[in-house]
């Protein structure tokens, strides 16, 4: 039996109709990312949500989290504008704006600065477009997550920190 394992996933933008336009998904991809991460993550697992995981009809996201396996933790995002404590009654385990984690730092944007003994910094935000390149200057520790460029799955921490 393998021990529990790390997963990243950033941006499922539950429930908003635009993203499918302005990232060109597909027009199943919440179900997409639903039925990937249920195939992928087991119970025992942890998955860090790297922000904007509901866009719109709030009141869906707990029997969203609660089909979803694993312990789940919110790095906020942008959109994440309700109450820590409103995201843990909801199904996450834990809620924060930036996360220290084998060596690297999980923000939902690009951050400025590395904590001491963090080799890369391990972001959302930016998705597959470049509709905000203006906004950030990139560093080279930074490192996009893309839900659109990891084809609407879950990703092993261990794989993409071997990515480089």
């Amino acid at each position: 039996m393998l021990p529990p394992q790390d997963w990243l996933i950033t941006d499922t933008h539950f429930n908003h109709a635009k993203i499918i336009e302005l990232c060109s998904r597909p027009q199943n991809s919440q179900q997409l990312i639903i039925e990937n991460w249920q195939r992928l993550v087991r119970p025992e697992d942890t998955v860090f949500h790297l922000g904007d995981v509901i866009f719109s009809r709030a009141s869906e996201l707990k029997p969203i989290l609660d089909s979803l396996p694993g312990k789940k933790i919110l790095v906020r995002g942008n959109h994440d504008m309700n109450k820590s404590q409103w995201y843990v009654d909801r199904g996450f385990t834990f809620v924060c704006y930036g996360l220290e984690h084998q060596h690297a730092y999980m923000t939902h944007k690009p951050s400025k600065h590395l904590p001491e003994g963090c080799t890369v910094n391990i972001h959302g935000h930016l998705h597959n477009t470049p509709h905000r390149d203006a906004e950030y200057e990139p560093r080279p520790y930074h490192r996009l997550l893309s839900i659109e460029l990891e084809n609407y799955t879950p990703i092993l921490l261990s794989d993409f920190l071997k990515r480089g």
